[in-house]
C-alpha cells in the first residue's frame, strides 16, 4: 500500500485533510498525540516563547541527547530563524 505524505500546510488549509489524518488513530493515540503537543504549545502561550530540551525529546518521543545532537547539527539554520523572529519583532513593536 503506498501512502501518500501530505504537507503541514495542507493540513492547516484543509479541513478534509485533517479529518482524514484523524482517521489514522485510535482514540488513546490521539489522546496521547494532543496531550504532547499541549505541553508545547502551552509554553508558548504562557509567554515564555521556549521550550525546554526534555519537552521537546519527550514530544518527539526521542532522548534529550538526540535532540542536542539535532540542534548541534542545524546550528546555522537556528541561529538565522532566531535573529530572524528577533528582528520582525523589534519591527513590530515600534
Amino acid at each position: 500500500m503506498r501512502r501518500s505524505v501530505i504537507v503541514p500546510e495542507v493540513w492547516l488549509e484543509s479541513k478534509s485533510a485533517r479529518n482524514g489524518l484523524l482517521d489514522n488513530f485510535n482514540h488513546d493515540q490521539a489522546l496521547s498525540t494532543l496531550n504532547k503537543a499541549k505541553a508545547l504549545i502551552m509554553a508558548v502561550w504562557q509567554g515564555t516563547g521556549v521550550t525546554t530540551t526534555d519537552q521537546i525529546s519527550e514530544y518527539y518521543e526521542v532522548t534529550p541527547e538526540t535532540v542536542c545532537q539535532v540542534g548541534q547539527r542545524h546550528r546555522d539554520e537556528l541561529e538565522l530563524i532566531r535573529k530572524e523572529n528577533l528582528k520582525n519583532f523589534r519591527t513590530n513593536v515600534r
